[in-house]
């Protein structure tokens, strides 16, 4: 333990001392076990290899076709910005951004930023703008979705494979091995990387307990950088600028004030139409629970679970246990076991698969268009379902889980 270093727990706060990782290790906080460290690769070649790859194979997904179909003569090819600029020329524009967004924009951005930040650790020296581009890389990273987007494309075939035949683009296979690779990268960049090599914490640095919370220390620790520094009269981290969470009553009226949004916008998200299909002249409107019951009546019993828990099950249940955490912590009642915080976790981790039904929408609004003989529009559930993802993702982000450990055990 000679050369380990203080690590301060993002979730419940605990001063850990952590050793020096070897590629692959992780180490967790003793108290709740979240992960608090991951050793990194001894070169930065190999990041920065990944992080052009997914460029490229980005760019092939956004040249090439994509999709396309073909029902009685009539088809249809697009390419995958389609899926975007198609809810966007039929004006509805809250979807078009959301979709293009969290598909191509930020995961772009995302690679290009840590394609340079690698560039800057592999030459050892920093790059202009490098900083500046390591303080906003950490909060995209929540908003990629294309592993989301994959599945979503998947149920959308398997609804039309039986009404029209759908060829996969040479586009489509390059945006799977994106995917995955973007998957790869996540779990390999570590942006701290940049801040220990090239902005030395020097005298900003303290030096609390291990074994203590930092708080009860006088100290904060930065999730952006991870210095440890004395929280006295400070809003934000000295090293990098990211500021410190708000205090604690005011990011419970944040996080009740975005699950009350999103409960009612629930009710709308699921009564009303998220989808209308045109097929010869007739409209044929469907809501998410009866989207869920055709594909039940057609034999797709998979895809109807998938559907189900998705879209009907997530949203609520984090609502719920959102609203329960929020009410625990509210009223003051202790727990004696960390499980608030592995409900904490669930939260983070499930909302963002509730998107696969608007994916849904957007690739067979943009793929099932021949006139008035096929054609398929977004509902007006569509923007309150996707209002519903975005706002129960920013309560979970909101509410800060260290006020659940808090309740645990002895600071």
């Amino acid at each position: 333990m000679s050369q380990a270093t203080s690590h301060v727990c993002p979730t419940c706060d605990w001063v850990c001392e952590v050793p020096n990782l070897s590629a692959g290790e992780r180490a967790r906080c003793p108290r709740c076990a979240h992960s608090i460290a991951r050793g990194g690769p001894r070169t930065h070649a190999g990041t920065l290899a990944l992080s052009l790859t997914g460029l490229i194979l980005l760019a092939l997904s956004i040249g090439f076709d994509f999709l396309s179909f073909d029902v009685q003569g009539r088809g249809h090819t697009i390419r995958l910005l389609d899926a975007g600029t198609v809810l966007l020329d039929q004006t509805y524009l809250f979807l078009g951004i959301l979709v293009l967004a969290t598909t191509v924009f930020l995961p772009g951005l995302y690679l290009a930023g840590a394609f340079y930040l690698s560039l800057a650790l592999a030459r050892d020296r920093p790059l202009p703008g490098s900083t500046a581009v390591c303080r906003w890389l950490a909060p995209i990273e929540p908003w990629m979705m294309s592993d989301v987007f994959i599945v979503g494309i998947l149920v959308s075939l398997i609804k039309i494979v039986t009404l029209a035949n759908v060829m996969l683009g040479p586009a489509f296979y390059t945006f799977c091995a994106y995917a995955i690779l973007m998957l790869a990268i996540t779990s390999r960049f570590h942006p701290t990387d940049y801040w220990h090599r090239f902005v030395p914490a020097g005298n900003l640095a303290a030096r609390p307990q291990a074994g203590r919370t930092a708080a009860a220390q006088g100290c904060a620790g930065c999730h952006a950088c991870g210095l440890i520094f004395t929280a006295s009269g400070t809003r934000a981290c000295p090293r990098c600028g990211h500021r410190l969470p708000a205090a604690a009553g005011l990011r419970l009226q944040r996080t009740w004030a975005l699950l009350a949004a999103a409960s009612v916008l629930l009710l709308p998200a699921n009564l009303m139409p998220i989808m209308a299909t045109v097929s010869l002249g007739y409209t044929t409107p469907a809501t998410i629970i009866g989207g869920v019951v055709h594909m039940v009546e057609t034999g797709s019993w998979p895809i109807a679970l998938i559907i189900f828990v998705a879209s009907i099950v997530v949203p609520i249940a984090k609502i719920g246990m959102l609203g329960w955490l929020c009410l625990k912590l509210q009223t003051g009642r202790p727990a004696t076991r960390l499980g608030d915080l592995r409900v904490y976790r669930v939260t983070e981790v499930i909302g963002r698969w509730s998107m696969i039904d608007i994916f849904v929408v957007a690739v067979l609004t943009a793929l099932i268009q021949a006139d008035q003989y096929m054609a398929v529009s977004p509902g007006p559930a569509a923007a309150s379902f996707a209002a519903v993802v975005l706002l129960t993702m920013l309560a979970a982000q909101s509410l800060d889980p260290r006020l659940i450990a808090q309740r645990h055990t002895p600071t």
